[in-house]
């Protein structure tokens, strides 16, 4: 994932076909790994991109399909971690992580 989303000239619509091939919900245990690839290189592209970009990266690729409470902590975690991070990345951010949090809850009444 990681070589290939970091390509400078990866384009938006390249981005989407990418998430839409690799987040399959039959396929948890291998996404896993994935998780920790999508905030290492959060930063930089939240710096190098546009907003639209960066937008569309969050949202396809934030790994909430796992609904793994340590999704939401690895995300505090890097939030806290990165103070200086842009507003067109960390605004995206918060909403997938309130979402993640929202259908967690959801699942823990049922």
């Amino acid at each position: 994932m990681q070589s290939c989303l970091t390509a400078a000239n990866l384009s938006l619509e390249q981005l989407r076909s990418t998430a839409a091939g690799l987040f399959w919900p039959h396929q948890k245990e291998l996404l896993h790994g994935f998780a920790e690839e999508y905030f290492e290189v959060l930063d930089r592209i939240g710096k190098e991109r546009d907003p639209e970009f960066v937008d569309a990266f969050v949202d396809s690729f934030f790994p909430d399909c796992l609904h793994d409470p340590t999704v939401v902590t690895r995300c505090e975690n890097f939030l806290s971690g990165h103070p200086d991070l842009p507003e067109h990345t960390r605004r995206p951010l918060l909403d997938a992580e309130d979402e993640l949090k929202r259908c967690l809850r959801i699942r823990a009444a049922q």
